[in-house]
């Protein structure tokens, strides 16, 4: 079987040498990695060694961030570690992260920024350095502003309405749906087709909103279903007379 054009194109970049500009690692520099055609072709011109500087600035500013979270919401959220448990407290709940401090370093500055770097350097440690900054990030912003997903009812006759801590749905079934509403969420109704989803734990958010769109997946034809606010629909073409 031929092989296509985009598969070709990267077995070529995968065959190529690739280095950095100055030929040091990129963890030592910050720089990024291209094939040594490109950075070559790009050396040899003004502009393109202000291209590489400008891909290299980028590359340290990633992950610059990466190393740390400064969020807006910091200020907002009490931090507190306790041996190997960051608490993390805001007006909108509380979340604690198991961290492995024999891996990491965990610095907490003045309560504006937490700083967290693995002791030695290899390929695990850089996978789980990733995770945990996004994870500390998520509880800090679900602590101190929340997250919050919109839902949108879509077909004729279908509406949502709030009895107690259950969401009913009436969908085109032949039953209404009655959905109960996990602790940690809140769940607001406007106009009987749009349902505002929120709470302080990022992972909840989508599992919530995902359920809920499983109760009526968008058809493909009229797009009919529920559907996030935004959310592009492929719609497919009807036979033809």
């Amino acid at each position: 079987m031929a092989k296509k054009k985009t598969q070709k194109s990267l077995d070529r970049w995968t065959k190529q040498k690739w280095r950095t500009a100055s030929g040091k690692k990129s963890s030592e520099t910050g720089e990024v990695y291209a094939p040594s055609a490109t950075i070559k072709k790009l050396k040899s011109t003004p502009a393109g060694r202000k291209k590489l500087a400008a891909a290299n600035k980028k590359k340290r500013a990633s992950t610059k961030k990466g190393k740390q979270c400064s969020s807006p919401g910091l200020h907002k959220v009490k931090v507190v570690l306790a041996g190997n448990i960051l608490n993390i407290e805001g007006p909108l709940g509380k979340k604690s992260l198991d961290i492995d401090l024999d891996m990491f370093n965990l610095d907490i500055k003045d309560g504006k920024e937490i700083s967290i770097k693995p002791k030695k350097i290899d390929q695990n440690t850089k996978r789980l350095w990733g995770m945990n900054r996004s994870l500390i990030n998520n509880a800090v912003i679900g602590s101190s502003t929340g997250y919050e997903k919109t839902l949108e009812l879509v077909g004729v006759g279908y509406r949502a309405a709030l009895k107690g801590n259950q969401l009913n749905l009436q969908l085109g079934y032949s039953h209404d749906i009655d959905f109960d509403i996990p602790e940690g969420i809140k769940i607001a109704v406007e106009k009987q087709t749009t349902l505002k989803i929120s709470g302080s734990d990022k992972q909840l958010v989508g599992v919530v909103a995902s359920k809920i769109k499983t109760f009526r997946k968008i058809e493909p034809y009229k797009g009919k279903g529920i559907r996030e606010k935004g959310q592009y629909v492929l719609k497919k073409e009807g036979k033809k007379k």
